[in-house]
This record gives structure tokens, sequence and C-alpha cells, in this order.
């Protein structure tokens, strides 16, 4: 769509093209923890926000599904109008997931949820939205798990070094990694 614009009352009009819809390209999750996680989440959230699609993370969003996905919907009923609503923006965000996943193995937690509930073919987008945060979001007791498995590989150990006018000298309680002593 092409608008006219005039410029501080010049008599000079200008083309401004203004684009509408939502062009943003799904943001593609690799499955690695640590920072490829949380860039890729805050994308994703971001990516979901502009379709109108971020609303079915919610876990209240289970409210607004009806007990089966698969109708009949009476569309004069506004209940059943909204049920319709939220199955359709859930198997939209669903399709998202899908198409951001690069692995099998972050696919099979798709079909995973798919086959969960015989009721909603499709999955329900919360469950999987919680369950990839379980998975990839450390909370501290992992966070902590994982500094000492780090710190145990470290060894205190004297090493031999050659100092500024070439002597050999020792340095005492470093640490240093098991792979980088010398024999």
């Amino acid at each position: 769509m092409v608008v006219a614009t005039r410029a501080n009352a010049s008599s000079t009009i200008s083309n401004v093209e203004v684009v509408t819809g939502m062009t943003s390209k799904t943001p593609v999750f690799s499955g690695n923890h640590g920072d490829d996680w949380t860039i890729w989440e805050m994308k994703f959230s971001a990516h979901l926000m502009e379709k109108g699609l971020d609303t079915c993370l919610d876990p209240d969003f289970e409210n607004r599904l009806p007990t089966k996905e698969i109708g009949p919907f009476d569309m004069t009923n506004d209940v059943e109008k909204n049920q319709k609503e939220a199955v359709d923006l859930n198997k939209k965000a669903m399709c998202q997931f899908i198409q951001a996943f690069s692995t099998m193995s972050l696919l099979s937690k798709v079909n995973l949820q798919k086959k969960a509930d015989k009721n909603f073919p499709s999955g329900r987008v919360w469950k999987l939205w919680a369950e990839l945060q379980g998975d990839f979001n450390p909370d501290d007791s992992i966070a902590e798990t994982e500094l000492e498995l780090v710190l145990s590989k470290l060894k205190l150990a004297n090493k031999v070094t050659t100092n500024a006018v070439g002597r050999n000298c020792i340095v005492r309680d470093q640490i240093w990694s098991s792979s980088k002593r010398r024999k």
C-alpha cells in the first residue's frame, strides 16, 4: 500500500510505503543449552507476540480451550466461538514450534505432546512451552551441580615456570586443569 504525504507544508508530495502484515521469520532453535536457549527463548517469544500467539504460552490459556479440539462448534454461541478461536491460536502456535525446531529430539517433544491427549491431536502449546523451560532454563540446583563437576575436574598443583630472568621457580597452589599439567 502506498500513501502520499506532504512534508512541512511543501507542495511536493512523496510516496511512503507502509508495510502491513506480520513478516518475521520463525527463529530456529538448535537445542543447545545456555546462551543459545536464552537468545532463542527471547526471540521466539517476541515472534509469537508479533503474530498474536503469545497468549498460548500461558498455563491459564488452558481455561480458554474446549475439552475437545475437533468441533462442531456453534459459532452463534459466544463461548464456543471463543473456544474455536483458542483452538485455532493453539494450532498456529504449535506450527511455529515445529518450524522453529531443527533437531529430532526437539521435534519428538512436539510429537509426544500431540499424542498426550487424544482429544487434542495438535497438542497443547502451553504444556510444550513449560516442558522446554523445565529442560533448558537452569535452576539453582542444576547450576550448582554443574559448577561442582567443573571444580572436581580441577586440581591443585605446583607449577614450574621460568621467571623473567630465565630461572626456574615454583608457583605453589595454583589451580591447573588436569589436561594442562606437564609431566
